[in-house]
């Protein structure tokens, strides 16, 4: 969630082990390790309903209106992760293109480069709508000049893809990372389809070129 939170907001947390979207207020702000403690109000699973909880505040969407808890959502997002592929894989020049990629998607769409391991990702759940490069490469030489490589142009990839997050220690294995929407139990909507083809296209051209050398 990027916009800030004050006490009394509603939002909406898709709890995963219950498989279920809760809506809750928030009654305490984000702590030092960015976690919001919320009181469940709503819920299908009326056992939920006055349970606190500390939620990571990017997995929090503000509630709007009415809120109304749903039940959590749908194993399979194909459809939108093809169109995305499809798209992107067309606009990319030749240089560019992937050596692999996920042919029949579900929930997780991955765009794979040279060496191993290096890969553009596209996460779908209830939670959010994740764009992501990781580099799971196994040459530890390798892998560390990949990180390397990254960090040292990290305010040129910021200036040209904008507030993402980074992470330089290697574990887990992605380098930048940014959450594009919270879809919820419909999965993706055609504005969602349309910012992530440009999103992913814009991370590989941004970032390929850097990697292309190890």
């Amino acid at each position: 969630m990027e916009d800030p939170l004050h006490l009394g907001d509603l939002v909406e947390y898709y709890a995963d082990k219950r498989k279920a979207t809760v809506v809750g207020e928030v009654i305490e702000l984000p702590n030092r390790r960015k976690q919001v403690r919320i009181k469940v109000l709503d819920s299908p699973l009326p056992e939920l309903r006055g349970q606190e909880w500390s939620i990571g505040h990017l997995k929090l969407l503000k509630a709007e209106g009415d809120p109304r808890a749903r039940f959590g959502g749908q194993s399979d997002y194909s459809e939108a992760l093809v169109e995305i592929r499809d798209r992107v894989v067309r606009h990319l020049p030749w240089d560019l293109r992937p050596v692999a990629y996920t042919k029949r998607p579900r929930k997780e769409l991955y765009l794979a480069y040279e060496p191993g391991g290096v890969a553009y990702h596209v996460d779908v759940s209830p939670k959010g709508l994740v764009v992501k490069l990781t580099l799971n490469v196994k040459d530890e030489e390798k892998r560390k000049a990949a990180y390397e490589a990254l960090q040292a142009k990290e305010g040129a990839i910021r200036h040209a893809l904008g507030e993402v997050r980074f992470n330089w220690t290697g574990t887990p294995p992605w380098a930048v990372l940014e959450q594009i929407t919270w879809p919820g139990e419909d999965g993706p909507r055609p504005v969602d389809i349309d910012l992530t083809a440009q999103r992913l296209t814009l991370y590989i051209t941004t970032l390929q070129p850097m990697l292309n050398n190890l």
